[in-house]
Formats: structure tokens, C-alpha cells, sequence
């Protein structure tokens, strides 16, 4: 930078460094320059310290959090192409910044006043039963069925929603929509199903013949008696 300052030239600084270095390539005009700005900013040609990544502007922020307002649905992917704001950044402004979390939905059965003293009943008379006998468990058949709504309505797998804290989230079912029943049970050692009914309403003559014709033949292998003591909940 001296010989810059001295000569006023790039090509008389060039030159220069030839005489000095004989069969040595002279810095080029390009880097030259560069250094000149760097010592005149810096006052040294010593490389920087890279400050890392550039920070995620204000008014970038602000757009990622109208955007999550507007849509807290939307996942990050499709948010980056429609800010044009790469998925990282995005993520990194999500959890950083903003605080936000990605809440999964939550499907919960609604807990009517007397359904609580039925609970604690039930609970009362395992317990008992689980005392008097201890083979108590082995002979229940823990059953359930679920209908699946065939419009697609609510993945609680796939759908987040970005907020601050737990939304209270209510997906509506579309009234006429085909659906499936699906029925399954759970024994001590094995599962029994899933049977899937051919009937859109499940009356108690249906569910006999379920339990006569797919659910008992498959546990056919216990003791007749055994069978008979089988209870279903």
C-alpha cells in the first residue's frame, strides 16, 4: 500500500513488484483495489473475520409472522415459496425470534358431567376383580371401533399449526360423506382384526354376528369354557 500511496498507479505498483520479484506474477488490478479500500477502511490488508451468515432483516421477520397470522396452517415449505425466504431461515425466525411451535391436532372425545363417576366406577371394579383373580386380565377382550370419513377430513399426522401456545382447533365434518367402520379387539396375547363392516350402521344384530361369526372363531383355540368367560369392553 506504501508503493500505492507513493506511485498513484496500479500498473507503476505492478511494475514495481517485477523488479522485486523477477518470474513472479504481480497482483492484478482487481486485487490491488481491493486492498487499497480495504486499508482505507480497516487500515490494514489482513483478512476479516468472517461475521458469519447476514442477519434476517426486521422487515423479513415482520413478513414471516403476518404470513404465520394469515396462515398458521401452512407449512414452512410452502411459506418459503411464497415469501421467497429460504426454509431455514424460515425455521430458524419460527423458533428463534418468534417463539412459535408447530402444535399437532388433537382429536379428543368431549367428557359429559356423568361420565366422571362411571369412570371411577369401572376403575373400582377392575381393581376389585384384578384382586379376587388373578387370571382376571388374560380373559378381556379390549375392543374399540372408529369410523373413517373418506373426505380427507383432518390428518392430525401431516397438519401443524404454528402459535404461541395450544389453539383450540375444531374441524367440521362434511355432513354425507362416505364412511368406514372399522372394529378391533385385544386380548392378553394376541389382536383380533381389524374387521371392517360392510354396513354404514352398526346395530346390536350386526355386532352379534361379528362376534359369532369373526371374533369367536378366531379365538377358538382356548377352552370352550374359556371362551365363554371371554369379556368383551
Amino acid at each position: 500500500m506504501y508503493w500505492y500511496a507513493e506511485l498513484k498507479s496500479v500498473v507503476a505498483v505492478q511494475r514495481k513488484w517485477q523488479s522485486l520479484h523477477p518470474g513472479e506474477k504481480p497482483p492484478t488490478d482487481k486485487a490491488l483495489n481491493r486492498w487499497m479500500n480495504q486499508f482505507k477502511e480497516t487500515g490494514t490488508v489482513e483478512k476479516q473475520k468472517s461475521t458469519g451468515r447476514p442477519r434476517t432483516s426486521e422487515e423479513d421477520v415482520e413478513r414471516i409472522r403476518q404470513s404465520c397470522i394469515r396462515s398458521p396452517k401452512k407449512s414452512i415449505a410452502r411459506r418459503s415459496v411464497t415469501l421467497g425466504i429460504p426454509k431455514t431461515t424460515i425455521q430458524n425466525v419460527l423458533h428463534k425470534c418468534l417463539r412459535l411451535h408447530a402444535y399437532n391436532i388433537q382429536l379428543k372425545q368431549e367428557i359429559k358431567p356423568d361420565d366422571r363417576p362411571k369412570h371411577v366406577e369401572f376403575a373400582t371394579f377392575m381393581l376389585n376383580a384384578i384382586d379376587e383373580d388373578g387370571t382376571f386380565l388374560s380373559r378381556i377382550c379390549f375392543s374399540d371401533e372408529t369410523t373413517f370419513y373418506m373426505n380427507g377430513c383432518v390428518n392430525r399426522h401431516n397438519c401443524r399449526i404454528w402459535g404461541t401456545q395450544q389453539p383450540n382447533e375444531i374441524d367440521e365434518y362434511v355432513r354425507g360423506s362416505p364412511i368406514v367402520n372399522v372394529w378391533c379387539g385385544f386380548l392378553y396375547d394376541r389382536v383380533i382384526g381389524p374387521f371392517f363392516f360392510s354396513e354404514s350402521t352398526i346395530t346390536g344384530v350386526v355386532y352379534l354376528d361379528l362376534l359369532d361369526q369373526y371374533v369367536f372363531p378366531q379365538i377358538e383355540i382356548f377352552e370352550q369354557e374359556t371362551v365363554s368367560r371371554v369379556i368383551f369392553m
